[in-house]
């Protein structure tokens, strides 16, 4: 990655950062979340270069299995969010 692509990747990472505390009381709002953080996105369990808010999750079901008030917004505040299922490491 070019200096250039770092600074812009910092800078974005920095923004997203600034606007954590809106999106984590957003996101806290649906159950089953355990966890938000600021990261890359993960698309078929690769990262992709796209920042975004990670909201880890007990359990990720599928859109189907869900009633539509706990079914997670793709955005927050216009930024994209990615969920995860929590890995319980012991």
């Amino acid at each position: 990655m070019r200096e250039r692509e770092k600074a812009e990747v910092k800078l974005e990472q920095e923004r997203l950062i600034r606007l954590y505390q809106i999106a984590e009381k957003q996101l806290r709002a649906f159950p089953n979340v355990l966890h938000i953080g600021v990261g890359a996105k993960e698309t078929d369990g690769q990262l992709t270069g796209d920042l975004c808010f990670r909201v880890y999750v007990k359990e990720k079901k599928a859109l189907a299995d869900l009633e539509p008030k706990h079914i997670l917004p793709k955005a927050v505040m216009g930024e994209p969010t990615d969920v995860i299922e929590w890995a319980d490491v012991n």
